[in-house]
């Protein structure tokens, strides 16, 4: 009677363990599932993210192979015009830019007004 308890004991304790390996080999392969399942969700993202980048640089080269942009660049940088054109210059008013340095030293004078002292004093000796 109690070899057969022993032995059932013994066979429930051996069973615990060999459940308990199961269980954690089952936790370790799901937890890896995951992480693999996380990384081709990355991949994927990143998969994406480069075919984007593929479509707008096909649409660049398209764009720059038209005869309108070569026109366009020609014009800007080789100072190209075409028969029957005329170039215009235009100039930009001396008051707006002298507004404009208004403005900007206005817009200095305040900054300075806002500087703390030991910032006034480092400006006044090394600038």
């Amino acid at each position: 009677m109690k070899k057969k308890v022993l032995l059932a004991s013994s066979a429930v304790f051996f069973g615990a363990i060999v459940a308990g390996a199961i269980f954690y080999k089952a936790y370790q392969e799901s937890a890896r599932n995951k992480q693999i399942d996380q990384e081709i969700g990355a991949l994927r993202d990143a998969a994406e993210k480069i075919r984007k980048n593929n479509m707008d640089l096909e649409e660049k080269i398209s764009y720059y192979q038209t005869p309108e942009y070569q026109e366009k660049r020609a014009k800007d940088t080789l100072n190209v015009q075409k028969e029957g054109e005329s170039v215009v210059i235009v100039k930009p008013n001396q008051e707006a830019k002298e507004q404009e340095t208004q403005t900007a030293e206005k817009a200095n004078e305040k900054l300075s007004l806002e500087l703390p002292n030991y910032k006034k004093w480092w400006n006044y000796f090394f600038k």
